[in-house]
């Protein structure tokens, strides 16, 4: 049996690996033991090297918390000879984020997003109302 929780971080690799693709040089390496789902992704380039600590949530809210957390990510795995560090908090679409710390980025997750208060596979979302869509508009 497969859980759920292994199908949305296969859907938030997908998601970075459009954000950081590989053709680009970009390695992407899960973290283990953290709050949620850790990723160090990094780039080697001729006269520079760059880094980003990402940590994916699936909370509607966002809080000071969710920063520190990536923070202490961050310092936990750190790299050396990195000239450009990045610290990304992945959220699904409509998550609020206005407690979010200044230096952290949020990047949205295009699979997810919220549906009121209710985490939804916005892919099935829109299959479900497209089927809702066909239903009303069938004609007897």
């Amino acid at each position: 049996m497969v859980s759920i929780e292994g199908i949305m971080h296969s859907f938030v690799a997908k998601e970075l690996r459009r954000l950081f693709p590989s053709i680009e040089g970009w390695q992407i390496r899960s973290i283990p033991n953290t709050a949620g789902a850790g990723y160090l992704v990094s780039q080697t380039q001729p006269g520079h090297q760059e880094s980003a600590h990402v940590l994916v949530r699936f909370t509607k809210h966002v809080t000071a918390e969710d920063g520190h957390a990536l923070k202490e990510m961050a310092a936990a795995a750190p790299l050396r000879w990195i000239t450009k560090t990045r610290l990304i908090l992945m959220v699904p679409h409509g998550a609020e984020v206005n407690g979010n710390p200044p230096e952290i980025e949020v990047a949205t997750l295009r699979s997810y997003g919220f549906y009121g208060n209710d985490l939804v596979w916005i892919k099935r979302r829109e299959m479900m109302r497209e089927k809702e869509l066909d239903s009303a508009n069938v004609k007897v």
